[in-house]
């Protein structure tokens, strides 16, 4: 995408007043510190540990700037794709303290009657309804923008009303909590393309917070929704913002049904998608097994989705890279309820690891061992370990470095000899990897600029070098165009330079014979 065009794609959503608005200064210092007075209040009622209030503040805040992520799969609206706004806020005054207050509330997110955890889970409940009538639709319903929407004063209502039914014995007060959820609310500051914002509507998808407190404002509303419904549905599940539902009613009732949700809230709005015989939800395909009244599921997968698996040459650790096609087998194991669908996408699948590099004996290999896995195992929850008590080494990989945990394992004995380690490394650490550097790292930032970075002017004025008397920057010709002496061919110069510049092509003309040598610098 060029340039302009993502530059008004942005400014499209901020021309919204009901969620944006263009502030005259940057906010991050004043809603920082409005921050640390909330936790110095804190601390001083013991709300809070020296600690913990340590960890929460943040001396250097940093301002967040929003980007988006093109829908390319979806259909352009004045020359555009819809697309997805986050507010890149690491570093930023409320990153800590979202944090802290998704800790307190995530909890009570799995209560909800119509909470799927993942798509384990969702597979697991669809495939057990049993009690389905001859006729039914399948339905899904996607939130449209359900981040944004969120009323704020509603959203704290939702989760006001969360803690108080669920009383959990917190040493932070339920008030405090609440007010720090208004922190991240409201101070939600960001820059784009040299001015300053303020978000005044809605939740930032890109906070810590989002995605619970999004959770329990839905499950509030959902609620409150379905027990004024006439006709209800069967069965209602919901993943955040994607809504699965099985009807059994008349489809007269469901476009009634649907009409109900869409006028019962000034901003939440639904789209919706209704079959009678197979539906996506998540990445699975939702369909009836024939001549019964069953469900089952298969692999789904986007149309825009290129399969571009980690290249088998790409710098990462050999282990991960052998064990990602087994874990993408596993995958279609539990993703498909039969073993045709299975086998389907696995070979197909297969051609694409192919295609990526990977050995073919190592993916007949992962295969082999996935078909004797059973479905029904795959499909129970794993019990996470949350074992503590092991330091963790990390380190940025590198294919040249030696084996650090066979050293570090080898030699694990000698940190027994200080009492201090003895205590740290009472079992041996954890040995974990950071990612390189790869090219988008390198090439692009999601801080949007138009304008040129200081010190990269792409004039045509000569630099001159810092050392006093240099002989040869007088010799550099200061002339912003340059032609060949042969075919008389001219071209323009395109950067600035001194002496000093390197990695560049140069051109070294002779005032007297007239010929011309072409070289290049390291």
């Amino acid at each position: 995408m060029n340039k302009s065009d993502y530059k008004r794609m942005v400014e499209e959503h901020l021309k919204n007043e009901m969620f944006y608005c263009q502030t005259r200064s940057n906010l991050t210092d004043y809603h920082n510190n409005m921050v640390t007075k909330k936790l110095n209040s804190m601390l001083s009622k013991g709300e809070i540990s020296e600690k913990i209030f340590n960890g929460l503040l943040n001396d250097k805040p940093k301002t967040a700037h929003i980007y988006v992520l093109p829908k390319v799969h979806k259909t352009q609206v004045n020359n555009l794709y819809p697309s997805r706004p986050i507010i890149s806020g690491i570093g930023n005054a409320t990153e800590k303290i979202s944090h802290f207050v998704d800790e307190h509330i995530k909890p009570f997110v799995s209560s909800i009657p119509s909470y799927i955890r993942d798509t384990t889970d969702f597979i697991s409940q669809i495939e057990n309804i049993t009690d389905l009538p001859d006729k039914f639709y399948l339905v899904t319903l996607d939130v449209t923008s359900l981040y944004t929407n969120i009323p704020n004063h509603e959203g704290i209502l939702a989760v006001a009303k969360c803690l108080q039914a669920n009383k959990p014995d917190y040493t932070t007060g339920y008030s405090s909590i609440l007010e720090l959820l208004k922190l991240v609310l409201h101070s939600n500051n960001f820059e784009f393309n040299g001015n300053h914002y303020l978000q005044i509507g809605g939740t930032a998808m890109g906070t810590r917070v989002a995605p619970s407190y999004a959770n329990i404002f839905m499950g509030d509303l959902e609620n409150r929704l379905l027990q004024k419904a006439t006709h209800k549905p069967h069965t209602y599940k919901r993943f955040i913002d994607d809504i699965f539902l099985i009807w059994v009613h008349s489809l007269t009732l469901l476009e009634e049904f649907i009409k109900y949700m869409n006028d019962a809230h000034k901003t939440i709005k639904f789209t919706s998608e209704i079959s009678e015989s197979e539906i996506s939800f998540l990445d699975t395909t939702v369909y009836r097994v024939k001549d019964t009244n069953r469900l089952a599921v298969k692999l789904f997968t986007k149309p825009t989705d290129t399969h571009a698996y980690l290249s088998y040459t790409s710098c990462h650790p050999k282990r991960m890279k052998d064990a990602n096609p087994y874990g993408q087998f596993l995958r279609m194991k539990r993703n498909c309820t039969t073993e045709t669908d299975f086998e389907i996408n696995a070979e197909k699948t297969k051609l694409h690891y192919i295609r990526r590099g990977y050995p073919e004996e190592l993916l007949n290999k992962h295969l082999a061992i996935t078909r004797t896995q059973k479905r029904k195992d795959l499909l129970k929850v794993k019990e996470k370990n949350n074992d503590t008590s092991r330091v963790p080494l990390v380190v940025t990989f590198n294919p040249r470095n030696p084996d650090l945990k066979s050293l570090i394992l080898k030699n694990t004995k000698l940190l027994q000899y200080s009492e201090t380690c003895k205590e740290v490394f009472a079992k041996p650490p954890i040995f974990a990897f950071r990612r390189n550097k790869n090219l988008k790292d390198l090439l692009i930032q999601s801080k949007f600029s138009d304008q040129q970075t200081p010190g990269k002017s792409r004039t045509h004025v000569q630099q001159t070098c810092k050392r006093n008397n240099c002989k040869y920057c007088l010799l550099l010709d200061p002339k912003t165009v340059f032609t060949s002496h042969i075919t008389k061919k001219t071209l323009k110069k395109k950067c600035t330079y001194d002496c000093e510049t390197c990695n560049v092509i140069y051109l070294i003309s002779c005032n007297r014979c007239r010929k011309q040598y072409v070289g290049q610098s390291k």
